[in-house]
């Protein structure tokens, strides 16, 4: 029988750099997170970089991982490279056409959590690989969004807001100032935002240079 575990507290890739600059913290689902930050981290409302590393998510493969999650209640998106939003806030995103990544956008992590467990267990269901999800998440909103990520990748995101709403849209696997990235994009209040999902052996990299790119646009890092 598959034992379900408790949810667990996550640590951001880049943990030592809020830890270094939070002028404030409050208590979330997942563990503690910067509520503002001291005067010496760029911040503005051009172009913001926030921190989104703390969801719990998992990721999975395997010849029988789309039927298992659908048993899950977390049904994968029909097509290639496509995510969506269920009811209940999960996020499920099908990279390519067998892998998944999934991952609790709101307060509710229980169904992630529960089917994370079941994944990683020893006694899973055959067909079904776990795969590790330790990504460094940024999430990047603002009015110079599609102008600053036109500096940071070819791909223009213009086109991609466009065919994406506030619960489906494409899946863009691409590279960002020559690191890899799964990227989405969605709208929240009308607004564009965009999600990164980045390597965490680049995360201190990857971060620091956003945060540059995001002063010189005339804004920085948000809670």
């Amino acid at each position: 029988m598959t034992t379900v575990i408790a949810r667990d507290v996550r640590r951001s890739p880049i943990h030592a750099w809020p830890q270094a600059h939070a002028a404030g913290w409050t208590a979330s689902a997942n563990g503690a997170i910067p509520s503002a930050f001291n005067a010496t981290v760029p911040q503005g409302r051009q172009l913001m970089l926030s921190d989104r590393s703390l969801r719990q998510r998992f990721g999975c493969k395997g010849p029988t991982a789309e039927h298992w999650l659908r048993g899950a209640g977390l049904p994968p998106p029909a097509g290639a490279n496509r995510w969506y939003r269920l009811p209940g806030g999960e996020f499920v995103g099908r990279l390519a056409t067998s892998e998944f990544l999934v991952e609790a956008l709101g307060p509710d992590c229980s169904t992630v959590v529960n089917a994370r467990s079941r994944c990683e267990a020893s006694d899973r269901a055959s067909g079904v690989i776990p795969i590790a999800r330790q990504d460094l998440v940024i999430e990047l909103t603002g009015s110079r969004l599609i102008g600053g990520l036109r500096e940071l990748c070819s791909v223009d995101f213009a086109p991609i807001v466009a065919v994406s709403s506030s619960t489906d849209g494409p899946v863009i696997l691409t590279s960002m100032i020559g690191v890899p990235v799964v990227a989405v994009a969605w709208l929240r209040g009308g607004a564009p935002v965009v999600t990164l999902w980045i390597d965490p052996s680049f995360a201190h990299y990857f971060w620091t240079t956003l945060l540059q790119v995001a002063a010189d646009a005339g804004s920085g890092a948000a809670p």
